[in-house]
């Protein structure tokens, strides 16, 4: 561990390559950059930590280098330029010990490339590298998927040697970019490539030397394991394009293992490429080996039957190969959601429990009376399926069937844990869980209902955290990535969240999802009232509309009836709409109830969202109640907030619109914004607008003692805001609008006279118009005269 001496914060300066070189960054020293955009070529000649604001919000556009050993780079986006490297660790001058990348994003998301994110060793690599870590960053290529996550040595028609003596890329997200590993004389060893997940690549990883040489180099300890690889990608794991490497290339301690290999991966023939050999499956090596075997056990391969095998569901699993036959073993494999082991024999023996590999256990099948040795005969997938964490083998089963005239099979219907019943169910059933408390992160892949006993009783608890140096990355605690999908009867509870991590709660995309009837509470482990303890909790998002491999698409989604509380001490957040690039179908929040620490109540991105009767009141601190804006600008048109009651929110209740305030001309356009019939009260501000006011609308509200603003209009384009037809805890025009802040002018006439609500048994509110009163204030918005237009609403 290095000892921290210096410490200099950088906010927006332009020259950092002076800073990383300057006295005021000494050897061991830290550079903490603030949230901007810089344009610099980084030179890094020294022990030092650069750390910024956060890959979205410290961002980086150059080519860097790094000389030094003991260098961290945490929480930044590295820009990088076509045909340029991001981030070269330069070891031409001297052996470099300890680089560590993190938190980060390399950004080389561009049409075409070549791009190279991080270059291990550089042009010249003379001297060895060791202890080089990677860990948590985001590697985001070009749509050509003409990119290298990382590399190491040189490039085709020019290889280079490069010792590498311990390297872990871990817990990455790598989408359209590849990994070389160009193992020419010199040695690679500790190489260790564990949870990552890639997608959209033109190949995961491959390791290779130029045709027609002989190289001396050895590859030890490099191991693939953990990995989710999706079929997006071109191969997984490939070794040897042109067949130059032999059995001594391949020292010990070589392994693929534990890896989710999707079904479906394409492979590469490389024989179209001059003098390539063979091809790229999901795991290859095309050596001229003799004794050498590459171990690939313990693997999941899309197939209850194995690599390149069909299985009894019709599942046909993702290919392995080699140049020389069988210098690939991947036997035994592992079964996906089951998580135990299948070999490729037909004995009926304890040593594999799936003898058939059609993914129902043998002793499962004995229950339901299907062939353990036939895989086309396995259960039907149930209906209807329930879940008792008491349960453990058939008699706790015939427990509950003798008490409930029930007929339930351990493991066909009947299971222990809520993902084994997702699993089991059949497309369009239930899922009913028994009162328990269920500590678990799920994922749903299907049509179903996801049913509690009883929202007091049943309880599912998350487990998985992130730290805010990730934000907004989300690690699901459920995760919901189908069409008509309902949750409901649940207390759904967050992780024990730790100061310094958020949780990410439920995460959904989806045709026609409706979430209903539940208690969500969050919590943190200092579950009090202070914003300095930054523990917090994100209860309901919905996916991005940029996230590869997802459709974005929640038209239709409900969320309604659920009760939403507790303290953390970072505060939590309701419901995010994220912006979505496609449907046009409607979104409703409506009857919900908010309180606690509500950083946010309601915030939504999207165009056509309902946001209707519900409650928020807040506790001791808290942000806004609901918010109709887009981080990015984009514009949203056809958003209601309607009949509800907001209450004792420290910055305001409802706040609309966005704007730069760096760039003014970097602000959202708004269409069709209507807030009506709410009460608004108790807040600092009621409501803010703070672009195209025009395209708001605020009326038939009660709007009463916000302390600093009742009304805000703050649109830089001075555009009018209509706020006429409220009522506004007093008819006194001036008194009206003292409470205002008019920076852009607002129509604020005619006043409701009257604090009545005509229909007190409905949420928010709904004014008597039977009285109302016109005045000269302020502007006045649209074509009819001001008492005209009293006239016209007066009833």
């Amino acid at each position: 561990m290095r000892v921290q001496t210096n410490v200099v914060t950088i906010v927006c300066i332009t020259v950092l390559w002076l800073c990383t070189n300057s006295t005021f960054a000494a050897t061991g020293g830290t550079v903490n950059v603030a949230a901007g955009s810089y344009t610099e070529n980084l030179l890094i000649d020294k022990s030092v930590d650069i750390v910024g604001a956060g890959h979205e919000n410290t961002i980086i556009s150059g080519a860097h280098t790094i000389t030094s050993s003991n260098v961290l780079l945490d929480g930044m986006s590295f820009d990088v330029a076509q045909n340029t490297v991001g981030i070269t660790i330069d070891s031409s001058g001297s052996t470099i010990d300890t680089v560590i990348i993190q938190n980060s994003k390399i950004d080389m998301e561009k049409t075409t490339g070549p791009f190279v994110g991080i270059w291990i060793g550089g042009n010249t690599p003379t001297n060895p590298l060791t202890n080089i870590t990677i860990y948590n960053n985001i590697f985001a290529g070009p749509g050509d998927m003409n990119a290298n996550t990382f590399k190491i040595g040189g490039g085709f028609g020019e290889p280079r040697n490069c010792a590498v003596n311990g390297l872990d890329f871990t817990n990455n997200t790598v989408t359209k970019s590849s990994i070389p590993i160009n193992l020419g004389d010199a040695n690679i060893t500790d190489i260790l490539i564990d949870n990552n997940n890639f997608a959209s690549t033109d190949g995961v990883v491959y390791v290779w030397n130029d045709y027609g040489t002989t190289p001396s180099g050895v590859l030890s300890q490099f191991v693939f394991s953990n990995n989710e690889v999706a079929n997006s990608n071109t191969y997984g794991v490939g070794i040897d394009i042109f067949g130059v490497f032999a059995d001594a290339n391949f020292g010990v301690e070589n392994l693929i293992t534990g890896n989710n290999f999707a079904a479906g991966i394409p492979g590469m023939d490389l024989t179209v490429l001059t003098n390539g050999v063979g091809s790229f499956q999901a795991v290859s090596i095309n050596s001229a080996l003799t004794t050498y075997v590459l171990p690939a056990e313990n693997n999941w391969w899309g197939s209850y039957a194995g690599p390149g095998g069909t299985d009894g569901g019709g599942r046909v699993g993702s290919a392995i190969s080699s140049n020389v036959p069988a210098k690939v073993d991947a036997d035994p494999w592992t079964l996906g959601q089951y998580g135990i082991d299948s070999d490729s024999d037909t004995q009926n023996n304890d040593i594999d429990p799936d003898d058939d590999g059609d993914g129902y256990n043998d002793n499962i099948e004995t229950n339901a009376g299907t062939d353990e040795l036939d895989n086309s005969s396995y259960p039907a997938a149930p209906a209807v399926v329930y879940v008792d964490d008491g349960w453990s083998d058939q008699s706790g089963v015939d427990v509950y069937n003798a008490n409930n005239s029930t007929s339930l099979t351990w493991n066909i219907d009947a299971f222990d844990t809520i993902q084994e019943g997702i699993n089991a169910v059949q497309s369009g059933g239930t899922v009913n869980v028994l009162a328990g408390l269920y500590e678990c992160d799920l994922i749903i892949q299907k049509s179903l209902e996801l049913a509690g006993e009883d929202k007091a009783t049943t309880t599912i608890k998350g487990i998985a955290t992130e730290p805010w140096t990730s934000f907004p990355l989300a690690t699901q605690n459920i995760d919901v990535q189908a069409d008509s999908v309902s949750i409901n009867g649940f207390t759904i509870e967050s992780p024990n969240v730790e100061t310094g991590s958020y949780s990410s709660g439920l995460v959904i995309t989806g045709l026609n999802n409706a979430i209903y009837e539940n208690i969500f509470s969050s919590v943190s482990v200092n579950d009090v009232n202070d914003p300095e303890v930054d523990g917090g909790c994100i209860v309901i998002q919905t996916y991005r509309d940029d996230i590869p491999g997802y459709n974005s698409d929640i038209s239709g989604m409900q969320i309604y009836n659920n009760t939403f509380q507790g303290t953390p001490g970072g505060g939590y957040v309701g419901i995010f709409i994220n912006h979505t690039l496609t449907g046009e179908g409607s979104v409703t929040i409506n009857g919900n109830s908010m309180e606690g620490n509500i950083v946010q109540g309601v915030f939504t991105e999207r165009y056509n969202t309902t946001i209707d009767d519900n409650t928020f009141n807040a506790a001791e601190f808290a942000g806004w109640a609901i918010l109709i804006q887009d981080f990015n600008y984009r514009p949203q048109n056809n958003v209601i907030a309607s009949n509800n009651i907001v209450s004792n929110f420290d910055s305001g209740g409802i706040l609309v619109g966005r704007v730069n305030s760096e760039d003014p001309f970097d602000k959202q356009l708004l269409t069709n914004i209507s807030i009506t019939g709410n009460e608004v009260s108790g807040n600092a501000v009621g409501i803010r607008v703070r672009s195209s006011a025009g395209g708001v609308l605020i009326t038939q509200n009660s709007i009463s003692g916000n302390t600093t603003n009742s009304v805000m209009n703050t649109d830089p384009d001075a555009g009018i805001l209509n706020a006429s037809l409220n009522w506004w805890g007093i008819n006194v025009p001036e008194t009206v609008e003292d409470s205002l802040d008019a920076t852009s002018p607002i129509d604020f006439t005619p006043l409701v006279d009257s604090e009545i609500d005509v229909d007190d048994q409905s949420n928010g509110f709904q004014p008597s118009m039977d009285s109302l009163t016109v005045h000269t204030l302020g502007s006045q918005s649209g074509s009819v005269t001001r008492i005209q237009e009293a006239i016209n609403s007066v009833q």
